[in-house]
This record gives C-alpha cells, structure tokens and sequence, in this order.
C-alpha cells in the first residue's frame, strides 16, 4: 500500500486568518524559561521562533495546527492558547 508523504497531505491543509490571534505568549514569563525554549522544537507547524539578538520567543497563528502541544510543553504557563472562534483556523477537509 502506497501512502502519501506527509508534507503532500499538509500542503492541502488550508488556514483562514482570525482578526485576533488565538495564541500569544506572557513574554515576561517565556523570558524565564531555562528549558531550552522546547515550543521552538514542538510545534509541528514551526510556528515559535526565536530572534537571535534578543533571544526573545514570537508565534505567528497563520499556519497553526490547533494541537495544542505548545501550551501542554510550556511547563511555566507564557504559552495563552484558546480555539478559534467558528469559521477561523485551520481546515483539515481538504487534508
């Protein structure tokens, strides 16, 4: 049985913006993570990045999953994540 490549499948998945982000992150709080910034690596969207001057941590919501890892990972709660409202977010039927 052939299976189709994951990245085939996601490339199918579509995504309708919310005027308002449905994640955002208490950066006081993500300033004190000594894990290693685990979101960066858990997203399977790779929605966290990380600026290199700063080292400050940023989500982008456009391309998320609604998986919910990144809050289930942030064992110190800067991660805020709640579903989008109806109509909004991410659309598997296509997937």
């Amino acid at each position: 049985m052939s299976r189709e490549p994951l990245d085939e499948k996601l490339s199918r998945v579509t995504f309708v913006r919310a005027p308002e982000p449905h994640i955002s992150l208490d950066e006081a709080v993500c300033r004190r993570c000594s894990l290693d910034r685990v979101c960066l690596t858990t997203c399977p969207a790779g929605n966290f990045k990380r600026d290199e001057r700063s080292g400050q941590v940023s989500v982008s919501t456009e391309s998320c999953m609604e998986c919910g890892s990144c809050r289930i990972v942030c064992a110190l709660g800067a991660v805020r994540w709640k579903l989008p409202k109806g109509g909004f977010g991410v659309c598997y039927l296509r997937g």
